[in-house]
């Protein structure tokens, strides 16, 4: 499982926010972007996830060219700083969504399981039942990242989705 960009550009609005940058990260690794804002960290997240084109260049996932694969078809999750959750589902089905509209074919129980195994993890199984808007932000936040960890994804592409959470449970997730 490696992942891999050769000579991407990206320019927005007529800036050059990539020029031919080329990125190796290995199986089983975790890399991470570091830069002052406004450098292309995000764009190259969403190129490496299929969510943006580049100018020029090309992505690879174990060696396969990404760029004509459609990112609903790739073996990837994303996670925004700002959390996107849909409104009028509970916690539950927001971490079950992706699991209902995966090509691979799971059962109520294998959902369930992973439902309540990733809610665990996050420590949010006990409002697996509430609305987004009736529990606290940082829970809205766990609860993006449990439906990108219980999509069981290739890669998991997280744009800084702790930044948003308290001092001490950012430091907990991170260790865990």
């Amino acid at each position: 499982m490696s992942i891999s960009a050769k000579n991407i550009t990206k320019s927005i609005e007529g800036k050059v926010v990539l020029e031919n940058l080329d990125l190796e990260v290995g199986s089983d690794s975790f890399c991470s972007i570091l830069g002052p804002t406004g450098v292309g960290k995000t764009t190259l997240l969403r190129i490496l996830a299929g969510i943006e084109k580049p100018d020029s260049g090309n992505v690879f996932y174990d060696g396969v060219n990404m760029m004509n694969v459609p990112v609903q078809k790739r073996p990837n999750a994303f996670v925004y700083q700002q959390f996107v959750n849909y409104p009028s589902m509970t916690i539950y089905d927001n971490i079950a969504s992706p699991l209902r509209v995966s090509d691979k074919i799971l059962s109520k129980t294998e959902i369930d399981e992973r439902v309540q195994k990733t809610a665990k993890l996050l420590r949010i199984h006990d409002v697996l039942h509430h609305l987004p808007e009736e529990v606290s932000g940082g829970q809205q936040q766990r609860c993006a990242i449990a439906r990108a960890l219980a999509k069981d994804a290739k890669y998991i592409f997280l744009d800084e989705p702790l930044s948003n959470l308290d001092y001490k449970l950012r430091e907990e997730l991170r260790n865990e």
